[in-house]
Order: C-alpha cells, then sequence, then structure tokens
C-alpha cells in the first residue's frame, strides 16, 4: 500500500481542512498546520491585522519513503474571525502551486498545478480541540500539466473538477484524533492524459460521477511523514470510507504507433465501502446498469460491447501475520452478462446456443493463517512460499448460468497440517448440472467439440455422476479424504 503524495494530500486538505463553541482565527490556522504537518514541515509568515489572520508563503518539506518534496502555495491562507464564535477561512479563487520532488537516484521532478474555485465558504465552528469545518462551493478544480518524467520523458496531465459540493469535516479528541466528514457532490469530473514518448503511446481517460456521496472516519496516527505502512497502523491508524454515486460513466482512448483504441461504459448506482485498519480490510463494492464497448479504429469490425444487470464484490480478509486462525470471506457476483452478437457470431454463426443473459455468484469463506505481514513491504519482498495457511473453507454458493445449462455447488473443506508438511483436506462439495447433455451437444454441432469427444464425455459422466431429479440433470458429490484420495459419487478418481 502507498500513501498518497504531499501535493494530492495538501489538495485533499484545502477542500475540507478540520475545524467546531468559540474558535479564534489562531486556532484554525493552528488545526490546519496539524494536518499539513501529518506531510512534513510546515512554514509560514502570519500576521495579524483587525479580525484578520494572514498567513503567507505557507511552505511543506517532507520525505516519505526516501523521496523527498516540497510544496509551495503562493495565494495566502486568510482567517477571519465573524465575530460570533465562528471563523471564515478565505482562500484565492485561483491559486498556483509550485512542488518540487527529488526521487531515490538523484532526479528531480518538478512542476506547478492550478487551484480554482468559485462561491467557495468555509465555516470554522466549535472547540480548538473539536472543531467542525463546513464547507460549500460552487466549483473546486485542480490542474496538473504536463509532468514530466526525467527517466523516459513520459509527460502525465490530470484535472479534477468538483461542482456543487457541499459538506462538513470534523477533528476531534486527543492523539490519536479522530477526523469524520460527510460530502455531497453533485458532479466529479476527471481527466488523465499519459504520453510516453519513446513507445509513441498516449492514452486519454475522463471519467465522471453524478450525485457522489462520500463518508469519512479516519483515526490518524499522529506520526510523520517517514512512518511505513506498519508504523502508521501500528500507532492506531484506520479509515472507513463509504461511498455512493447514482451514476457513472468513462472514456479511454489509447493510441499505439498510429493505431487508435476506444473504450467506453457507463454505470448506474453504485456503492462501495472499505475498512482498514491492524485488524484487518473489510471491503464491499456494489454497481448497476453497467455497459461497456470497445473498439479498434480502422479496423473492419463493429464495436464490440459487453452488459451487466448488476456486480456485488465482498473482501473480508486479515493484513498483519496471525499466530491463530483468522476469519476471511471473498465473494463475486456478476448478474446478467451479455454481449454483442458480433461476439456470438464469432463462435456461433448460426445461433445454435441460447444467448440468454450470463451469470456467476462464487461465495468463498473460513478461516487460516497468515504468514506475513502485509503492511510490511520487506517482508513481503522476502516472501518465499504462499502467504497463507488454510484451516478450513466452506464454499457457501456456486452459481453459474451459461448458454442455457447451470452449475451449482456447495461444500466445505477442512485442512489438518502436520508439523513441517503440508495441508491435507478432508471435506466434500455437492455439485448439480442442469441442462449439461444439451449444452454439450449444441457445442459438438458447431464444431467446438469434436463429436467423439462429446460422446465420451456422456459416457463418462456415468460413472462419477448420477441422474438428478429433472431432464439433463446430474448430481455428483466430489469427497476428499485426508489419506489425499479423491472420489465422485465414491467412484476413485485420484
Amino acid at each position: 500500500m502507498r500513501r498518497l503524495t504531499i501535493h494530492a494530500c495538501c489538495l485533499a486538505t484545502l477542500a475540507a481542512f478540520p475545524a467546531g463553541a468559540d474558535v479564534t482565527p489562531e486556532d484554525v490556522w493552528a488545526a490546519l498546520v496539524e494536518q499539513l504537518s501529518l506531510q512534513g514541515e510546515v512554514t509560514a509568515d502570519t500576521v495579524r491585522s483587525g479580525d484578520r489572520l494572514t498567513a503567507s508563503n505557507v511552505t511543506i518539506v517532507g520525505n516519505s519513503g526516501n523521496i523527498d518534496t516540497t510544496v509551495r502555495f503562493n495565494e495566502p491562507f486568510v482567517f477571519r474571525d465573524l465575530g460570533n464564535g465562528t471563523v471564515a477561512t478565505e482562500i484565492a479563487t485561483s491559486m498556483t502551486v509550485p512542488f518540487s520532488t527529488i526521487t531515490p537516484d538523484g532526479q528531480t521532478i518538478s512542476g506547478e498545478y492550478q487551484l480554482t474555485q468559485t462561491g467557495m465558504k468555509i465555516i470554522a465552528s466549535g472547540e480548538p480541540d473539536n472543531i467542525l469545518q463546513q464547507i460549500s462551493a460552487e466549483t473546486i478544480a485542480y490542474r496538473l500539466s504536463d509532468l514530466q518524467s526525467p527517466a523516459d520523458g513520459t509527460v502525465v496531465s490530470l484535472a479534477a473538477t468538483l461542482s456543487n459540493l457541499a459538506g462538513n469535516w470534523r477533528v476531534a479528541g486527543e492523539a490519536p484524533r479522530k477526523l469524520t466528514s460527510e460530502y455531497g457532490v453533485q458532479t466529479v469530473a476527471l481527466a488523465v492524459s499519459v504520453d510516453v514518448a519513446d513507445d509513441a503511446v498516449s492514452v486519454d481517460v475522463d471519467t465522471s460521477l453524478e450525485n457522489v456521496a462520500v463518508k469519512l472516519d479516519y483515526t490518524q496516527a499522529g506520526l510523520g511523514p517517514d512512518a511505513d505502512d506498519k508504523e502508521l497502523f501500528n500507532a492506531g491508524f484506520a479509515v472507513n470510507l463509504a461511498t455512493s454515486t447514482t451514476g457513472s460513466s468513462f472514456a479511454v482512448n489509447g493510441d499505439t504507433e498510429g493505431r487508435t483504441m476506444i473504450v467506453s461504459g457507463q454505470a448506474g448506482p453504485g456503492q462501495s465501502n472499505i475498512s482498514v485498519s491492524k485488524d484487518g480490510l473489510q471491503m464491499t463494492s456494489r454497481s448497476e446498469g453497467i455497459v461497456m464497448s470497445g473498439a479498434v479504429a480502422d479496423l473492419p469490425f463493429p464495436p464490440v460491447e459487453m452488459r451487466l444487470s448488476n456486480t456485488e464484490t465482498i473482501l473480508t480478509m486479515p493484513l498483519a501475520e496471525t499466530q491463530t486462525p483468522q476469519p476471511f470471506r471473498f465473494r463475486t457476483k456478476l448478474d446478467g452478462l451479455q454481449v454483442s452478437d458480433f461476439l456470438w457470431s464469432l463462435v456461433d454463426p448460426t445461433a445454435q446456443l441460447p444467448r440468454d443473459p450470463a451469470s456467476l455468484t462464487v461465495d468463498l469463506e473460513g478461516a487460516g493463517r497468515w504468514l506475513v505481514n502485509f503492511l510490511d513491504e520487506g517482508a513481503l519482498l522476502a516472501l518465499q512460499g504462499t502467504p497463507f495457511l488454510p484451516s478450513s473453507v466452506a464454499l457457501s454458493a456456486l452459481e453459474l448460468e451459461v448458454a442455457g445449462a447451470s452449475l451449482t455447488g456447495s461444500g466445505g473443506v477442512t485442512f489438518d497440517t502436520p508439523e513441517g508438511g503440508f495441508p491435507q483436506p478432508s471435506g466434500s462439495v455437492d455439485l448439480s448440472l442442469t441442462g449439461g447433455f444439451g449444452l454439450l451437444d449444441k457445442l459438438a454441432a458447431i464444431g467446438l467439440v469434436p463429436q467423439q469427444a462429446a460422446q465420451g464425455i456422456k459416457a463418462v459422466s456415468g460413472i462419477f455422476a448420477q441422474r438428478g431429479d429433472g431432464p439433463d440433470s446430474l448430481t455428483s458429490t466430489i469427497r476428499l479424504e485426508k489419506d489425499g484420495s479423491i472420489t465422485a459419487n465414491g467412484v476413485p478418481i485420484q
């Protein structure tokens, strides 16, 4: 896992740095310095005049992963006492932020990004150790142009625009400090351009998100930018992030030696939740109404299209090394998969196969020991062999529907690991197949499976499976024994 670079973190902080009964301009400035100091040493010139505190020449110098970075804000921050116990933060409508980075091999990467905003209002309230920052803006835009790598000449440009933003951010408590925030953004537009001159490759990516909602709970570790991930998590760093959107779209244009590839897509409502701490990773994501298409210019083929009714992914796992078995889960679901008739025609020009939407669900859960700390980069690089020693794995669900056939399954396996040996599985999996012979006949009819092979598969299936309750239905129980033997319906297969 790699943390954001200093200048990216500064952008996030500017958009909603912390603030909460009575606060003074000095309190709000101190809160901003506290947050920026997590990225490096902060210096500035401050002047108090009347109800205003002005911080000029704000500069951050930090080191992370042996990379030295300097960021400077060319425009001042003004903190204005509103006379009612609250403070307004005023930022220029346009601000240029130069930065420079020195890599471990001594190369310097420098550039500047442009921050612009319209209609931004930031009001701080509360108490010095519990500051609430409320923010609204018509637009907030970030642009970085023509950042060139000295190594290979790769040029990167990116831009991000947030429209009609409203939300809040609170920092409270003693160390480790707790940050909570909640935002709504009507539109998020992202654009990235990469040009690799030596390889004659260029890629442009445009993404748009509609009605974005973000909720963040963040526990700071209170360590500086030179702390590695393992130190951060051991000090209490934790993140809980929930996002949702009512729709999204993207377009990718790639050019390689004069040949252009175009990929585009869109999706309906989507949600994601991710929690990361030293206790582990928990992640869920769901999307609906996914449509994608791709084409290569100058080729005599129509665009390739794919549709998905909905998708779901769930992942739960430890991140640190464990001495005893810990639970894990992985679930993936692809529902209503459809591809364009052009793709079907390549394998089935006479439309012998049913073209109903396909679906796949796999749900695995169990427990096991993790033999490496995923937060320790050195341990990962030195890893030899498997990072995981299972003690049990359960197939809670297997559901596959494709081309008129349906396969389902469930079962479980436990593992006995002798000292210095390999895990020995024991358990069983029940499988049920409907429409399998019908699909096999159609595959043979269009030449994808030789007729003789199809007949052989049917003959062998009578040994390892038995007929189910309905037509063209087979069932089988696969059993694994501790001695290494495997049987299907009692028939040895190993």
